[in-house]
C-alpha cells in the first residue's frame, strides 16, 4: 500500500485505484485508451508504477502501463487552462521525459520529484509570428555521475550522455551540476519557492518574445539567478 501510495502521474501529483485517467505522453496517445485505474503495480527493476486500465463495466483495456504516462482529466484540464510560460522537465537515465510541472505562483513547493531523475531542464514558451512558439530549453540542472556532460565544439553544441546505454539528449549551455540528489532537490525547491514569490503578468505569453524587452530581461536574470 505505501507504494500504491507514491504511484504519481506526469505531473508528480498522486494516482490511486478508481481514478479515471487519460493518456498524455505521446506513447500512450498513441494508444489513446483511458479509463479507471483498476491495479496499481511498483516495479523494483525499473523503480515505477505501472496501472491497469479498465472500462466503465470492469472490462480491462489495457495492463501494465507506465503510470507517468496518464493524469485525471480535471488535473490535465486545470493544467492546460494554466497561464504559464516557464515548466521544468525532469528526465531518467535513458534520459526520457518522466514529468513536466509548470512553474508559477501556485506550483506546489511539495512536488515529489521522481526517484530515478537524472537531469531537470527549466524550458520557456517563446511566442513568435503568425501565433507560430517554441519550447526552448533555458537552463539545465544535472545531477553528478548520472549522465555525462559533452560538448561539440564543431558545431558548438552541449548534450548529455548515458555512457552505459548511449542515449543522449541536448541541453542548453547554461547548466548546473549538483553534487548528489540531495542537493539537486533542495534547489529545484528553491526555483519553485522562487515562482512561487514572482510576479509574471508583464510578461504576456502572446507578445512576440524578440520584441518582448521585459521577457528578456527577466529571462536572463532568472539564468543569472541559476548560475549563482
Amino acid at each position: 500500500m505505501d507504494k500504491q501510495k507514491r504511484c504519481i502521474d506526469i505531473y508528480g501529483e498522486p494516482l490511486k485505484i478508481g481514478d479515471e485517467v487519460i493518456p498524455v505522453l505521446e506513447e500512450a496517445l498513441i494508444i489513446g485508451i483511458s479509463g479507471t485505474i483498476s491495479k496499481i503495480e511498483y516495479s523494483e527493476k525499473y523503480n515505477n508504477h505501472y496501472i491497469t486500465i479498465t472500462d466503465k463495466q470492469g472490462n480491462v483495456l489495457l495492463e501494465s502501463v507506465d503510470a507517468r504516462c496518464y493524469t485525471t482529466k480535471e488535473r490535465f484540464n486545470e493544467r492546460e487552462n494554466e497561464d504559464f510560460i516557464y515548466s521544468i522537465n525532469f528526465y531518467n537515465k535513458r534520459l526520457m521525459l518522466q514529468t513536466s510541472l509548470p512553474l508559477s505562483n501556485i506550483t506546489s513547493v511539495d512536488y515529489e520529484i521522481p526517484e530515478d531523475t537524472t537531469f531537470a531542464t527549466i524550458n520557456a514558451r517563446h511566442t513568435f509570428e503568425n501565433d507560430a512558439y517554441s519550447i526552448d530549453d533555458v537552463y539545465s540542472l544535472i545531477i553528478d555521475n548520472k549522465v555525462k556532460v559533452c560538448h561539440d565544439k564543431e558545431d558548438d553544441y552541449y548534450y548529455l550522455m548515458n555512457e552505459e546505454t548511449y542515449d543522449y539528449h541536448d541541453i542548453s549551455s547554461n547548466y548546473r551540476i549538483f553534487k548528489n540528489e540531495e542537493e539537486f532537490k533542495v534547489f529545484v525547491k528553491e526555483i519553485i519557492k522562487y515562482f512561487n514569490n514572482t510576479d509574471l503578468t508583464h510578461i504576456n505569453t502572446q507578445e512576440i518574445f524578440d520584441e518582448n524587452e521585459k521577457a528578456k530581461v527577466f529571462e536572463k536574470s532568472l539564468i543569472n539567478r541559476l548560475s549563482n
